[in-house]
């Protein structure tokens, strides 16, 4: 009797692992439409959610487009956080956000709106 390794579909992407399951696709080019390839990554970023990372290059003329998809639900009414900034270091973050995300800073008169930013390429 065997015993079969199951790891989860949406794995943490890490330095650690040298090897990522990456899902390789022959994929119609939108541009020459001969046969190109589409590489999928699912993984996980931490404190967001299960991400698709998708790359398409296309050896015949050159075409290529990165982006990334949800890999789950999205919540029917979505989340909204908020950050008292009481000093400089506060500020200091990285966001993951959505297509449909908008992110305003009104003590400074800063907004991304929705849909203003494409994630990938």
């Amino acid at each position: 009797m065997s015993s079969i390794e199951k790891k989860p579909v949406f794995r943490d992407l890490t330095a650690e692992d040298p090897e990522p399951e990456v899902t390789e696709i022959e994929s119609l080019c939108m541009n020459c439409h001969a046969n190109g390839v589409t590489r999928l990554l699912l993984t996980r970023i931490p404190h967001y959610k299960n991400v698709v990372i998708m790359s398409f290059s296309c050896e015949h003329c050159g075409y290529e487009n990165n982006e990334i998809q949800p890999g789950g639900a999205f919540a029917e009414l979505g989340v909204r956080w908020k950050l008292q900034v009481e000093n400089p270091i506060d500020l200091n973050r990285q966001v993951v956000k959505s297509d449909y995300t908008s992110v305003k800073i009104p003590e400074v008169d800063f907004e991304i709106p929705v849909q203003s930013q494409k994630g990938g390429s």
